[in-house]
């Protein structure tokens, strides 16, 4: 299960079964139910569909905002990373 977070809404999408290779693991814990029900009286639980279609809409806005911002640095001479020239470039 992951727990995807947007703005003051929160949703649980499954993910299924995740096996786990190698000597690098970090330990999951159990969730603190007092800080549980206190983070879920300040937000919002939506359903799976609605979360997923948030998440998608945040993630294409946030990625506009950084096309933008990446292209006033081009336009104004400064430093960029060359990754991002080519993605301008595309």
């Amino acid at each position: 299960m992951e727990r995807v977070f947007v703005g003051n809404s929160f949703g649980d999408v499954p993910k299924g079964l995740f096996l786990v290779r190698g000597d690098t693991v970090v330990m999951i814990c159990e969730i603190d139910p007092a800080k549980e029900a206190a983070m879920e009286a300040n937000m919002v639980r939506v359903p799976t569909s609605e979360i997923e279609a948030a998440f998608k809409a945040d993630s294409e806005a946030r990625e506009k905002r950084n096309r933008i911002r990446r292209q006033i640095a081009v336009d104004r001479g400064l430093s960029v990373d060359v990754a991002w020239v080519d993605d301008l470039l595309d």
